[in-house]
């Protein structure tokens, strides 16, 4: 519903010259995967924090900054009740359309202090967003009686809503090649709208919800009123489905999906979308990461207000877990970004997630751990390598990477064509890896106690997926591959071991002195780890830990996991669905006793140390340091050619 009519509007912000955007396809879609690589070299990273006591104490602290940083003055203001966030979201293209603050109001109005500093700033004009009518008829009588003129916009479901808060823009923002504009999300995401609302108030482009399978009525009327020809879905097909895409191109207009494999990686995506899409002035950029806000991805309510202050900074909000931030917002804020604005207090981001954000220790994809050496996987295909050099384990290649693995003394990557890649010792020829693009890659040979390290490497074709397998055949690893088709492999000391192809199935086969081969149990399996006498692997569905061989190593602790790596004399997983490290079997050398709190992506073991990579994309390592390989380097030195 409107209570009253006409078109609220300002001049429209012109979108300036298109920097690096995509061709413009039927349904192009963008994803953080691909843009993290061209991130660049770091930067130092300066924090500013904006909180309250409470949401509308935020909100109001928010709010002053806008008003601060638009001069003083503003003419209007959006008031949405703190109860539900896709008033807010909603509210963005219009605050944008009118150069105003979006500022979140409990039932009974905004406060006292609230009312002031909006009369300091020369509001004349608010516009009520409150779908639900959760604003009191007191408080919006109040409002009438302050303000010159108060305009309240409802609706019956937040689609219609949004469609509503559509209508009302003065002209419809325009993406260089794109043309007119609108951002489709979720109505039930509350994570894919709120991190549009930068883009939506700097470009007037509004944010109209809809459900996963069907646009709708309401929407589908407002785009054709407003003769949209661009729409940027908001989140992966699971959000908002292809049936809705296929809704806008049979209504003529072209589609751009933002979306990634997890919530960071969409706001990732989007930031990089929109770099330099909007001149702020002559020859400037906007959106070029010189500054991002960063909001929790837990609660909606601390950065409701965030859009209209960031989308006036041209700043992309990024996304954080309380506790530990992603990886991918992680290497952006480093790599792109020397000032970061949080929204909300330390319950909303904590002190060490802040501390990881400004930290300039580098940001890891993955870690492969060997006998007494360490290699990880920057962000970006970077390899850096330390520890034991003695048969040049260090001597990683130049060049991009999507793959590692470490095995004894040797160490193998996969580019992203899916060659192979191996260094360090080659007494066994492991580092003669077939000419074939491969999917996945393991290195064994990591000793047990009183053992001589081996060297063998197998892969999994990247097409038919079968197993090829190279270097130190002593015990038949590499004569005796299995045929067949396989999902996942890995590599002990003389044994390896393989999931078959769809059915899940264990297949292991070279040294079987504890049985390590001929004990492999029945099964369903998702993930396999080979050890130096004994191995484990992941069963579906539950995730439960089995393992067979050796018997301290073997000895699994119950539970539910995701992810599982084998070691000498020692096994770890990652619990689901906190991404604890669990470790079990030998602890000689604090390898289970010394397994780090936190959040983790990935776990590696070798012989007598073990090594995780955080969410954030830190590594931590513990246990065995004789040679160096437990101490996880701060400065790696400049990248490699």
């Amino acid at each position: 519903m409107v209570a009253s009519g006409g078109r609220l509007g300002r001049a429209p912000w012109r979108p300036g010259r298109a920097c690096a955007l995509t061709t413009l396809l039927t349904a192009a879609v963008l994803s953080a995967s691909t843009l993290l690589a061209d991130a660049g070299a770091a930067t130092s990273v300066t924090l500013d924090r904006i909180w309250g006591a409470d949401r509308y104490e935020t909100s109001l602290a928010v709010t002053k900054r806008f008003v601060a940083e638009a001069g003083g003055r503003v003419d209007s203001a959006v008031v949405v009740p703190g109860t539900d966030w896709r008033d807010a979201v909603i509210a963005a293209g219009l605050a944008g359309s009118l150069d105003a603050p979006v500022l979140l109001s409990p039932a009974a109005g905004p406060s006292a202090t609230a009312l002031e500093v909006l009369d300091h700033a020369g509001v004349s004009r608010i516009v009520v967003i409150d779908r639900a009518r959760s604003l009191g008829a007191s408080a919006l009588e109040r409002l009438r009686r302050r303000f010159a003129d108060v305009e309240l916009l409802s609706g019956s479901d937040p689609s219609a809503l949004s469609a509503t808060a559509a209508r009302r823009l003065d002209d419809l923002g325009r993406l260089p090649e794109f043309g007119r504009t609108a951002m489709v999300a979720s109505a039930d995401v509350f994570v894919d709208a709120m991190v549009a609302g930068p883009v939506a108030w700097r470009g007037q482009h509004p944010i109209l919800l809809t459900s996963r399978d069907a646009l709708g009525a309401d929407i589908t009327s407002a785009l054709a009123q407003l003769d949209v020809e661009h729409a940027v879905i908001m989140g992966g097909p699971s959000a908002v489905s292809q049936a809705v895409v296929g809704e806008l191109i049979a209504a003529r207009i072209s589609v751009t999906r933002i979306g990634g494999a997890t919530r960071f990686d969409t706001a990732v995506a989007l930031a990089s979308f929109v770099d330099g899409a909007y001149a702020s002035e002559p020859d400037a950029k906007c959106f070029d990461a010189a500054a991002a806000g960063v909001a929790t991805a837990r609660s909606p309510f601390d950065a409701l207000s965030a859009a209209p202050l960031l989308g006036r900074r041209c700043s992309p909000l990024l996304l954080s877990d309380t506790s530990t931030p992603d990886r991918a917002t992680v290497s952006w804020a480093r790599a792109r970004t020397p000032s970061l604005t949080l929204f909300g207090g330390t319950a909303a981001i904590s002190e060490a997630a802040a501390g990881v954000l400004q930290s300039d220790a580098p940001v890891y994809e993955a870690a492969a751990a060997g006998a007494e050496h360490t290699c990880a996987l920057e962000v970006g295909g970077r390899i850096v390598c330390w520890g034991d050099d003695s048969s040049d384990q260090l001597d990683a290649p130049p060049g991009a990477f999507a793959v590692i693995a470490a095995g004894g003394r040797h160490s193998c990557a996969l580019d992203a064509r899916g060659h192979a890649v191996c260094w360090g010792d080659d007494s066994s020829d492991q580092l003669d890896a077939p000419d074939r693009a491969f999917a996945a890659i393991a290195a064994g040979g990591v000793q047990p106690q009183g053992a001589t390290a081996m060297g063998f490497s197998c892969a999994l074709r990247r097409a038919g997926g079968a197993v090829d397998c190279w270097g130190d055949d002593s015990y038949g690893q590499v004569r005796h591959a299995p045929a067949g088709r396989f999902s996942a492999v890995a590599a002990g000391w003389g044994h390896a071991c393989a999931l078959r192809a769809p059915s899940g199935e264990v297949v292991c086969w070279g040294f079987d002195g504890r049985g390590q081969v001929s004990k492999a149990p029945p099964g369903r399996f998702f993930a396999v780890a080979a050890g130096a006498w004994h191995a484990c692997a992941l069963r579906v569905p539950d995730g439960a830990a089995v393992c067979w061989g050796e018997s301290a190593a073997a000895q699994a602790v119950a539970g539910s996991y995701t992810h599982v790596a084998a070691g000498a004399d020692v096994t770890c997983a990652l619990r689901a669905p906190s991404g604890e490290v669990v470790c079990w079997g030998f602890d000689g050398l604090d390898q289970i006793s010394e397994a780090p709190t936190g959040a983790y992506r990935s776990v590696v073991a070798s012989a007598w140390h073990v090594c995780a990579v955080r969410v954030s994309g830190e590594i931590v390592c513990w246990g065995d340091n004789s040679e160096g390989q437990s101490a996880v380097p701060l400065v790696l030195g400049p990248p490699t050619a």
